[in-house]
């Protein structure tokens, strides 16, 4: 089972972008990266201004003096990078609102999700070496700690949400499989 197979964008780490057939995460700036991070999280879903601005921007931060012209600016730089990703991505804007058209299956962290839920019912019908794969497949898309290119109250309480919700779990269902295999 491959963990990338189909997966185009990465939160679990740096925001990164499936190009050249590896998973790139120095695609651009750390805020370009920060807007898509922001946007992937709410895959499909309008982000107002306000809300970007809260996660893309520490309380140290200066803020943009314009900030809707300038996520205008970064909605462009992201489009440029998109082109060429499969499933034809994009990003809408709707009455000032940014909308990151995408399948969530190309997200990894929803693949992340899907793996775990996964692993978590094999592993509850007594097939414990299908849900160890399942559950190492879906550890093993973490990168490094998700959302690693924002630093804002809203992105921290995310992640921390996120690990102690669903990456502890995860793991919890691996070392179960595993248990399982050895009774």
């Amino acid at each position: 089972m491959s963990n990338i197979e189909n997966i185009n964008f990465g939160i679990l780490g740096r925001t990164a972008l499936f190009l050249g057939n590896e998973m790139n995460d120095d695609w651009g700036s750390r805020r370009l990266r920060a807007m898509l991070a922001v946007l992937l999280v709410h895959a499909g879903r309008s982000v107002p201004p306000s809300t970007l601005v809260d996660w893309v921007w520490t309380e140290e931060d200066t803020l943009p003096q314009r900030p809707e012209s300038t996520f205008h600016t970064y909605a462009c730089r992201i489009r440029k990078s998109l082109t060429g990703l499969p499933g034809s991505p994009r990003i809408v804007v709707n009455n000032g609102n940014y909308r990151f058209m995408v399948n969530s299956s190309a997200v990894d962290y929803y693949r992340f999700r899907d793996l775990t839920w996964q692993a978590r019912a094999l592993a509850r019908a007594n097939d414990y070496e299908d849900a160890a794969e399942c559950a190492a497949a879906a550890i093993g898309l973490w990168r490094d700690h998700a959302l690693a290119d924002l630093e804002s109250e809203p992105a921290r309480a995310w992640r921390t949400r996120v690990r102690s919700n669903e990456w502890f779990p995860a793991n919890l269902i691996l070392i179960e499989a595993f248990l399982g295999l050895n009774e």
